[in-house]
């Protein structure tokens, strides 16, 4: 599942698992978000392609990038939120804010 290699789930599982693998029972106790089928359909999308580009040996780094954006904004995360789970995060506080799921694409 793409949400499970998002910033957001890497952050949770490193503050929560006790080693460095993640069992079942921590991905069971994970409260996924209800996705629209649009959304849904966007993220397989963003997954295939991710997963051609890696096979490739290209650069899937960009969708990786919104991924993370997406998975964010599912869980209704703020700007402040997300500084704290990747001090590095690229986009700005404007950008973040004005991303939005109804417009997702792959390109």
């Amino acid at each position: 599942m793409l949400l499970l290699n998002s910033s957001l789930y890497i952050w949770i599982f490193k503050k929560t698992s006790t080693n460095s693998n993640v069992n079942g029972y921590e991905i069971d106790n994970m409260t996924v978000p209800k996705l629209s089928s649009d959304v849904r359909s966007s993220m397989q999308d963003l997954a295939n392609t991710i997963i051609e580009l890696k096979k490739d040996q290209k650069s899937s780094l960009e969708l990786e990038r919104k991924v993370d954006i997406i998975v964010y904004k599912l869980y209704s995360l703020d700007y402040v939120q997300i500084k704290i789970i990747d001090p590095d995060f690229w986009l700005s506080e404007e950008a973040y804010n004005n991303f939005s799921l109804e417009e997702l694409k792959v390109e």
